[in-house]
């Protein structure tokens, strides 16, 4: 008698177990599947030409950057060809590459935007943001 109460608990042990190593394995799926498959959305903004835009904590190359207080102004922006943008700006087209760091053409096309850029009280930081622009 006392053989199959052993054997009956060993056997409870093993099934609670076996279960709460499948609610494991179901848990850390459930949170996977959240994780890769729902990723977090951040909602558009939309500002208008003008409109003084806080940059807060967002950084644009390096998070060592500190831009907090810094807001940046869109006067205007065109949609230009490669061409147009070296005959506006008198710039030689040969000296510049479109291939991008693989070897593949870059866009036909190029953003020339005008922008103004105002810091607020911030003595220690800065923005990278002029990284091969040209002027």
């Amino acid at each position: 008698m006392g053989k199959k109460i052993r054997l009956k608990r060993k056997s409870t042990i093993a099934v609670l177990s076996i279960l709460a190593c499948l609610v494991g394995l179901a848990s850390w799926m459930a949170a996977f599947y959240h994780t890769n498959h729902l990723p977090y959305q951040i909602p558009d903004k939309i500002y208008q030409a003008g409109d003084f835009v806080p940059v807060g904590n967002n950084y644009f190359i390096s998070p060592d950057e500190n831009p907090d207080g810094y807001s940046v102004q869109v006067n205007d922006a065109k949609l230009l060809t490669y061409q147009q943008l070296f005959e506006q700006y008198n710039l030689d087209y040969h000296e510049y590459s479109r291939l991008d760091e693989y070897g593949n053409v870059e866009s036909n096309y190029v953003y020339d935007i005008e922008l103004n850029i105002s810091n607020t009280d911030n003595t220690t930081g800065y923005i990278f943001l002029l990284d091969d622009i040209f002027w």
